[in-house]
């Protein structure tokens, strides 16, 4: 108990951190918006196909289009690793649009409480590389701890997270320089279909960037079979 109390206090607190800079008058707000396809191997592995379109400029201008292929693999209740390939077309505004390439791998530690409330810490390592001018290969570690409600007698299962991006190979500086943090809910429809409702802000602080601050609403829906 004490420990789901520090977690939930945590990522609490973390919320409201991230929040208050997206408070400010420059604050964007997105508009992320997915579909994707989850099959079902085994009772192991698992692999998803995604689509997702993110609107910036209060959500009135393209911004990103992501499309990527993931699998996962449970290698114990409690441990799952996985890993994916993520294809984006970006738009730079003053700079044309480019492509952009990400591989990732992942970690997940999982415990389901006696109140059926899972708490999860997802360690990430991806690269990422684009055809952006004056653009570097970056590398960075995500640390994404979440609390989410999870039963079988109910079929939604709402959640909040936080997420700490930390650059591994900036010519500048390295360290934590972005900040996400989310509240939402999932939702079984239809046996074959979760419907993902999401409010969050980020706060981004990149060397050789300027500061950026947004408040995002993330709907998506994946059909699984």
């Amino acid at each position: 108990m004490r420990l789901a109390q520090l977690t939930l206090t945590l990522l609490a607190g973390a919320l409201l951190t991230a929040a208050a800079p997206a408070t400010a008058q420059n604050t964007d707000f997105q508009t992320w918006s997915s579909i994707g396809v989850k099959k079902k191997i085994s009772k192991k592995l698992s692999v998803t196909v995604e689509e997702e379109l993110r609107l910036y400029n209060n959500s009135t201008a393209f911004g990103k289009d992501n499309v990527s292929a993931s699998a996962t693999y449970n290698l114990h209740k409690k441990l799952r690793v996985g890993g994916g390939y993520r294809y984006s077309r970006v738009n730079n505004f003053d700079d044309g649009y480019s492509n952009a390439h990400r591989l990732m791998l992942n970690v997940t530690l999982r415990h389901k409480s006696e109140s059926d409330i899972v708490f999860s810490l997802r360690e990430r390592f991806q690269t990422d590389w684009s055809s952006a001018p004056h653009e570097y290969a970056t590398m960075y570690l995500r640390h994404k701890l979440q609390a989410a409600y999870s039963s079988k007698e109910h079929p939604w299962g709402p959640y909040v997270n936080v997420e700490f991006s930390q650059s591994l190979n900036n010519p500048a500086q390295n360290g934590i320089d972005r900040i996400r943090a989310m509240a939402g809910c999932e939702y079984s429809l239809l046996k074959h279909f979760d419907v993902d409702f999401a409010w969050g802000y980020q706060y981004t602080n990149r060397p050789l960037k300027k500061a950026k601050k947004a408040s995002i609403l993330a709907i998506g829906i994946t059909y699984g079979f």
